[in-house]
């Protein structure tokens, strides 16, 4: 049904490259929201004013729970890119890739560009770096097409 070819050790590498990149500019990201104290009290002004947090919560509870929400999304933003990794090692070494392996990939690199769009976060430089970084995997994992000639 789907033909399978070996995955060249260049494309490998390049797409590990990639994603590697991906991970350290989410993780700086993160580290940089949670660091930040104005952000953090910008969060609890908008939390209290649309009544998710009591008046009475001290602010020691809620930079904890300030925290947990913003390490909550940094998993949901690598739980895609860190699957892809271990699919694309198995790929590498045992498996081989295939069309659907080429399109899947590349639909859920394109669904992070747009998950990074309507973030709107337009005055953040990691924001538009984020960006790059989805479209430069997306497109690499298309030009994997060449490799397979149905």
């Amino acid at each position: 049904m789907f033909r399978v070819v070996n995955l060249p050790k260049r494309e490998f590498n390049m797409l590990l490259s990639l994603v590697l990149a991906l991970f350290v500019v989410l993780s700086l990201e993160m580290f940089t929201i949670v660091k930040d104290y104005d952000s953090f009290m910008s969060w609890l002004s908008n939390m209290k004013e649309l009544k998710y947090i009591t008046d009475n919560i001290t602010e020691s509870e809620a930079l904890r729970v300030y925290v947990n929400a913003n390490l909550t999304v940094y998993v949901q933003r690598v739980i895609t890119p860190f699957f892809f990794v271990i699919h694309t090692y198995f790929a590498f070494t045992k498996m081989g890739i295939n069309k659907l392996y080429i399109y899947f990939w590349g639909a859920m690199f394109l669904a992070g560009v747009i998950m990074v769009v309507v973030q709107m976060d337009y005055i953040s430089i990691m924001f538009y770096i984020k960006i790059i970084i989805y479209i430069s995997i997306s497109i690499k994992l298309f030009s994997l097409n060449s490799l397979i000639k149905n």
